[in-house]
């Protein structure tokens, strides 16, 4: 939109500063092709000659592309300035963030130095002997000589008549005994020793915990700040890419059914047409009842109700092939990679609804069986056939008439398509309406519930041919072609 107004003020400055000039060049003086000239905005009568005016015309273009030039490099360069100072900032803010790194992990270790060495000079004035004479409790609680000896005696006592067994067991739990007491001892004094130390490196910690959360969470800001506008756009592409794929899939589709239904429903037809119309005409030089020997071989290898079956199971399968879900695609299971799907090739139809051999359609349209191609017919049946086939259409003609029908057809459907949608709403509108009326009734009532309405059908009317437009447009393009111009004069002189 910027460019757009740049572009527009560009030509205004041009044609204000062009009009003196040309008017101080087109009054130069008439000539003989000359012609007056007015502004509509002006009562100026401007004469000039065509070379003059052509000249002014060529300058105005050139002036306006260069203004367009200059504003699009004037965009180009702001946008790089742009560009160039944000790289900029973002290089400062690396750097600080690795040099208060560097500082943060310095600092902290100074900390956990200062705090040890507090803790040590604590230690050592802590350690040292109290010089203060002992209290009278604790000179009361030490044992005196007699006291040490009365012990000894009761000792020696009581363990003269135990057993070597029964004194090894005391000894050892008085030993356990006195093991848990100096464990117990020895931990409380080491917690009372380095309690003040593991408070300062356990503060520590949590500190550069949250201090490295943060600048975690601050990268990430950082991350999403510069990367959200190329977020929206790859969003947007991707969508973009996702409806194309799926535009593209349904109209393989829709191709796909549109070649099989001419190849194997209004093909066949026209043939069929054409070959009962040229028999008639053709009665006295053809063998007795060919034309219908043919016609009834051509509809019996065609079978018409199993190709509408088919390809009506086509158009039922274009969703499942076109309009995949990718929920559903992703739950289904995956097929082996040597898997092939069943495929129609060189017009050789697989059977799937009971019908019995292959079938080949030439090029005219006729449906040939195995069987048939594979038995020689005689030479005079042959020979019919090859002049029944010289006053046929040629594949141009066939294609046109083909592509007319479809089109018919098509349009037709798009009708009815309409109407589809008009009926289905108007069946919710009704389904409301039904259902207003039986919960009013209740399950009591379940005889007097109204009928429920009935849900509109998907218009086919695609394979439905309209054999006597065909007929028609079949006969005209005959009526065109010279063999047929031959066979009428030759009649007409009969």
């Amino acid at each position: 939109e910027d460019f757009d107004q740049l572009e527009g003020v560009a030509n205004q400055e041009a044609l204000v500063e062009e009009l003196p000039a040309a008017e101080s060049t087109l009054c130069a003086g008439p000539s003989q092709d000359a012609w007056s000239l007015k502004s509509p905005h002006s009562t100026v009568s401007v004469v000039e000659s065509l070379e003059q005016r052509s000249l002014r015309l060529m300058l105005g273009a050139q002036t306006r592309d260069r203004r367009i030039a200059a504003a699009q490099s004037a965009h180009r360069s702001s946008e790089l300035d742009w560009r160039l100072a944000h790289l900029n900032s973002m290089q400062q803010k690396h750097g600080r963030k690795e040099l208060a790194d560097r500082h943060r992990l310095l600092m902290t270790w100074m900390v956990a130095a200062m705090a040890l060495k507090v803790l040590g000079k604590d230690l050592r004035r802590h350690g040292k002997p109290a010089r203060t004479d002992r209290s009278q409790d604790e000179k009361e609680k030490v044992p005196s000589a007699r006291a040490k000896a009365l012990w000894a005696r009761a000792k020696s006592a009581a363990v003269a008549h135990l057993a070597p067994q029964h004194q090894d067991s005391i000894q050892s739990a008085l030993e356990k005994r006195w093991e848990s007491e100096m464990k117990a001892r020895n931990t409380r004094k080491a917690w009372k020793s380095w309690c003040a130390a593991v408070r300062v490196i356990g503060f520590i910690a949590r500190l550069r915990r949250r201090r490295k959360c943060s600048a975690h969470a601050e990268a990430i800001k950082q991350f999403i700040e510069g990367a959200w506008r190329g977020m929206h756009f790859r969003v947007s592409v991707r969508n973009y890419l996702k409806n194309i794929h799926l535009l593209q899939r349904a109209f393989k589709a829709a191709i796909r059914l549109r070649d099989n239904a001419r190849k194997y429903v209004y093909h066949p037809l026209l043939w069929e047409l054409e070959t009962q119309f040229l028999g008639e005409k053709l009665k006295s030089e053809m063998p007795h009842g060919l034309v219908k020997k043919k016609i009834a071989s051509h509809r019996e290898a065609w079978d018409l109700p199993g190709r509408m079956r088919e390809l009506q199971g086509l158009g039922e399968r274009r969703n499942a092939y076109s309009f995949v879900d990718p929920a559903k695609a992703a739950a289904r299971p995956a097929k082996p990679k040597n898997a092939k799907m069943s495929t129609r090739r060189r017009a050789i139809r697989q059977d799937r609804y009971k019908l019995e051999g292959h079938v080949l359609f030439s090029e005219w349209g006729e449906a040939l069986s195995l069987e048939s191609c594979t038995t020689r017919q005689s030479q005079s049946v042959e020979a019919a056939t090859h002049v029944l086939d010289s006053y046929r259409l040629d594949l141009d003609a066939r294609r046109i008439i083909l592509r007319a029908m479809f089109k018919q057809a098509v349009e037709k459907w798009w009708r009815e398509h309409l109407a589809y949608k008009q009926a289905k709403l108007d069946f919710r509108n009704a389904w409301m309406q039904y259902r207003v009326e039986v919960e009013a009734l209740g399950p009591s009532q379940q005889d007097a519930w109204p009928l429920p309405p009935v849900f509109p059908s998907q218009p086919r009317v695609i394979l439905n041919v309209d054999a006597k437009k065909m007929h028609s447009m079949m006969v005209n393009a005959l009526s065109q072609t010279q063999m047929w111009q031959k066979l009428f004069n030759v009649t007409g002189k009969r």
